[in-house]
C-alpha cells in the first residue's frame, strides 16, 4: 500500500478497521430499536469478543461479589452505554494490534489512550456529559494519530517520539509537517466507516479548535492536556493549560485539578488492567509536581543572571545600532552630494527626490556639457537598503562620467548597460530615462530603459506617455538602446519614479497615473521650480511613511 499524499486519496480499505462483529454490535447499540437480548446474541455470536467482554467485567475494575459467567448477564448488568464502551475498548485494542505499525510504539499509544479515555470520564462529572461517552470519546480521540502511523509506514519511529512528547497544540504542527494532515482530520473518515454517532464524531473531529465546543469537545481538549503533563517534554506548560480549560469550560479549581491528577494514575493502572493494556512505570502527579517546582525553582535562581544577560545585550544591541545609524547618516550624507546642487530659479531642469528610508534608490541628475547641451537622467533600482543604494550610487556616477566622454545617448545607455551587466547582483536591475537638451532649438534626443512612462505637454494640450523603448539597465548585456527625438518647443516634461504613483492621495488611494495627471494639470499655472514642490509635498505630507522612494523632475524651457 502506497501512502497517500492527501486525505482525498484515502481508500476505504486503507484505514484500519474494527472487527466485523464490533461493527454489527456498534451499530445495535446506537439503534434505538434494539433490544438487549438481540444484542446479547450478537456478542455471544463471537468467542472472542465473548470472551474479552466477560473478562473486562470480571475485572477489579467493576468489583462484583461473583463471576459473571452469562454474556446475557453481563450486557444486561453493562447496559447499553457501558457495552457500546467496552465493545469500543475492545475494538480498539484489537484494530490497533492488527495495524501493526513498526514506527511508534504501541503500547506507549494505548496507555494514552487509556489515561485520556479515563481523564474525560472523570471530566464528564464537572460537565453534565455521560462518563461512559466521554471515556470512549477519550478513547478515541487520537485513534486518527495510529492510523496515520500505519498508512504512512515510512515514517521514522522518531517522528513518534517528537510527537508523544510535545504540547498538544505543537503536535499538530509536527503531524500537519510529517503527514501532510492532522490526526483529528482523519478521524473524521475513521467515524464514517465505522459507524460512530454524529455527536461523537462532532466532538472527535473538533476538539483541537481554539476554543473547543462546550460540553463533550471540551472534556476532550481538557483531557488531550492532561495527558501531555504525563508524557510532554514541558510538563508545567501542559499543566497550566489544563487548569485554564478546566477554569474556564468547567469551574473547577486549581486545587480540585490536582487532586483529580493525583487520582489519575491509579484509575489508569486499574482501567489498563481490565482491558488487557500494558502500563510503564507509574509516575505518581505528586512526584511530577515536585519535579516542576524544582525545574521553576532552578529556573528562577538564573533569573537574576538571565536578567543581568538581557540587559548586557540590550546595552550591547545600543551601541550597536547607534553605530549603525551614524554609518548610515554618512552614507546618506555621500549619497546626497551624488545629487546635482538645489538651483532655486535654475532651469531648464528641476528635480527633487524624498527616500522612504535613510537611503535612497531612486536618483537623478543634471549638469550641462561644454558644448551647451544639459545632459539629465532619472532613475530607480530595484529593491531597497543599503545594496539598492549601491547601485544607485554606481549608475549615477557612471552616467555622469560616460556623459562627459561621449556625445551620443545611445552609446552612453549601451555602454552603461554593460558595465552594470559586468558586476550585476542576481535580480537587481535599473529602471532610468535619460535625456540630451539642446537650448539653442529645443530639441530633445531621449532613451527610455524600462521606466514608468514620462509625460509630456505642449501648450494646453492633454499629456502625452512617452513609453519604454528598451529593456532596463543590468539585465542584458550587448543590449543596444535607441533615443528618440522630440521638439520641446513650448512644452514640459515630467519624470517620475514609481514611487510616486504608488503614494497615497489624501484618501488613502494609490495615486496612479490617472492621479498624477489631475495633479499636473492643477499646478500647471505654478512657475516650475515651486511646482515641483507643491506636488512633493502634497504627497508626503497627509499620508504618513512613504511606501517607496520619491523623485519627480521636470524639463520645461523658459526664456530668462
Amino acid at each position: 500500500m502506497s501512502s497517500p499524499s492527501r486525505i482525498a486519496e484515502l481508500r476505504p480499505e486503507d484505514l484500519p478497521r474494527p472487527p466485523e462483529a464490533a461493527l454489527r454490535i456498534l451499530a445495535a447499540c446506537a439503534d434505538p430499536k434494539s433490544e438487549l437480548g438481540a444484542i446479547a446474541r450478537l456478542v455471544a455470536a463471537d468467542p472472542g469478543l465473548t470472551a474479552d467482554l466477560l473478562r473486562i467485567i470480571n475485572s477489579a475494575y467493576f468489583g462484583f461479589d461473583r463471576e459473571i459467567a452469562s454474556i446475557e448477564l453481563a450486557v444486561s448488568l453493562l447496559g447499553l452505554n457501558a457495552l457500546r464502551t467496552r465493545v469500543l475498548c475492545v475494538a480498539l485494542h484489537a484494530t490497533a494490534s492488527a495495524a501493526e505499525p513498526r514506527n511508534m510504539d504501541l503500547d506507549q499509544f494505548l496507555e494514552d489512550s487509556v489515561r485520556r479515555a479515563v481523564a474525560a470520564r472523570e471530566l464528564a462529572k464537572h460537565a453534565a456529559i455521560n462518563p461512559d461517552d466521554a471515556f470512549a470519546a477519550g478513547l478515541l480521540q487520537d485513534f486518527g494519530l495510529l492510523a496515520l502511523f500505519h498508512l504512512y509506514h515510512d515514517v521514522s519511529p522518531q517522528s513518534w517520539n517528537k510527537m508523544r512528547t510535545a504540547l498538544p497544540d505543537r503536535r499538530l504542527a509536527l503531524e500537519d509537517n510529517t503527514f501532510g494532515m492532522r490526526h483529528d482530520t482523519l478521524l473524521g473518515e475513521l467515524s464514517t466507516v465505522w459507524h460512530l454517532p454524529e455527536t461523537l464524531t462532532t466532538a472527535l473531529v473538533s476538539h483541537h479548535e481554539a476554543k473547543p465546543k462546550p460540553g463533550l469537545g471540551a472534556v476532550l481538549a481538557a483531557a488531550d492536556w492532561l495527558n501531555g503533563i504525563f508524557t510532554a517534554d514541558d510538563p508545567h506548560a501542559a499543566l497550566q493549560q489544563f487548569e485554564s480549560l478546566c477554569a474556564g469550560s468547567f469551574g473547577v479549581t486549581v486545587e480540585d485539578c490536582h487532586a483529580m491528577l493525583s487520582e489519575i494514575p491509579a484509575l489508569v493502572s486499574e482501567v489498563a488492567a481490565s482491558l488487557g493494556v500494558t502500563v510503564s512505570s507509574r509516575v505518581e502527579f505528586d512526584a511530577l509536581a515536585d519535579h516542576i517546582n524544582t525545574q521553576l525553582a532552578d529556573d528562577n535562581l538564573s533569573y537574576q543572571e538571565l536578567n543581568w544577560q538581557l540587559q548586557q545585550a540590550l546595552r550591547e544591541r545600543d551601541a550597536l545600532a547607534q553605530e549603525r545609524d551614524r554609518e548610515m547618516a554618512i552614507a546618506r550624507e555621500i549619497q546626497c552630494s551624488l545629487l546635482p546642487p538645489d538651483i532655486e530659479f535654475g532651469g531648464p531642469v528641476w528635480a527633487r527626490n524624498v527616500s522612504a528610508r535613510v537611503l535612497s534608490g531612486d536618483f537623478y541628475d543634471f549638469y550641462t556639457r561644454g558644448d551647451g547641451c544639459i545632459c539629465f537622467t532619472l532613475g530607480d533600482v530595484s529593491g531597497k537598503g543599503l545594496t539598492a543604494a549601491l547601485l544607485m550610487a554606481k549608475t549615477s556616477s557612471l552616467f555622469h562620467c560616460l556623459g562627459r566622454r561621449h556625445t551620443g545617448l545611445a552609446e552612453i545607455m549601451t555602454v552603461l548597460n554593460d558595465e552594470l551587466c559586468e558586476s550585476a547582483v542576481r535580480g537587481m536591475f535599473v529602471t532610468m530615462i535619460a535625456g540630451v537638451f539642446d537650448p539653442r532649438t529645443r530639441t530633445l534626443e531621449l532613451v527610455n530603459a524600462g521606466h514608468p512612462p514620462p509625460l509630456m505637454r505642449v501648450g494646453e494640450n492633454d499629456f502625452t506617455e512617452i513609453e519604454a523603448s528598451s529593456l532596463p539597465l543590468g539585465i542584458v548585456s550587448g543590449t543596444v538602446y535607441k533615443s528618440q527625438a522630440l521638439s520641446m518647443r513650448n512644452a514640459s516634461l515630467y519624470l517620475y519614479s514609481d514611487g510616486v504613483t504608488e503614494a497615497l492621495d489624501d484618501q488613502g488611494q494609490e495615486l496612479g497615473l490617472k492621479g498624477l495627471r489631475t495633479m499636473l494639470h492643477a499646478n500647471a499655472r505654478v512657475p516650475p521650480n515651486a511646482r515641483i514642490d507643491a506636488i512633493v509635498d502634497q504627497l508626503i505630507s497627509p499620508t504618513g511613511p512613504l511606501r517607496d522612494d520619491l523623485t519627480l523632475a521636470l524639463l520645461e524651457p523658459i526664456d530668462f
